[in-house]
């Protein structure tokens, strides 16, 4: 073999290494187009979700978010004062949201277990201030203004046994407010 003949050898080897590279280029492009098309439609996607995420924790409680996901919640005095907000207006008007609207609450029987073991022993009434304080965050500030007024009323003079707070009480009067 000559020089020329080694040339010509090489000039081919070299020409087809050439059209694989670039054919290969070619592929790893379009490769990248398409991956990177891909990544901007689930970077569009994880924005979206994010500000999705964000608006709905602004109206759901992380227990309700819990329901929604897993569906067995621990639920918050909070969230079970809220709940016996929308349950005050109407067992059918709640009902309809937990049950055909999928809004997550807790079920009407933790309301009422909640309920058994509301008490309204003598002093400070701290579950109805936190269904005040509740209330009061959706009400303008006119109406948020409260007055607290203390009156007595008479009772039957009879001791009577209340089992709540497993107590005998034996009051002719009693202050409400």
């Amino acid at each position: 073999m000559d020089v020329e003949e080694l040339k010509r050898i090489f000039d081919e080897l070299l020409t087809r290494e050439r059209l694989k590279f670039k054919n290969e280029v070619g592929r790893l492009k379009s490769r990248i187009a398409v991956l990177t098309s891909k990544l901007a439609r689930q970077t569009r996607t994880t924005h979206e979700l994010e500000n999705s995420n964000r608006k709905l924790n602004s109206i759901v409680s992380p227990q309700q978010m819990k329901k929604l996901m897993k569906g067995k919640p621990r639920w918050t005095t909070e969230d079970i004062v809220k709940a016996l907000t929308v349950r005050s207006i109407s067992l059918k008007a709640y009902e309809t949201a937990a049950l055909v609207w999928k809004y997550p609450l807790p079920s009407v029987s933790t309301l009422r277990r909640f309920a058994k073991n509301f008490t309204c022993a003598p002093g400070v009434l701290s579950s109805v201030v936190e269904i005040l304080k509740q209330h009061s965050r959706t009400l303008d500030p006119l109406s948020r203004l409260t007055v607290l007024m203390f009156d007595e009323m008479g009772l039957d003079g009879r001791v009577a046994y209340d089992p709540t707070l497993d107590s005998i009480a034996s009051r002719s009067k009693v202050q409400v407010s």
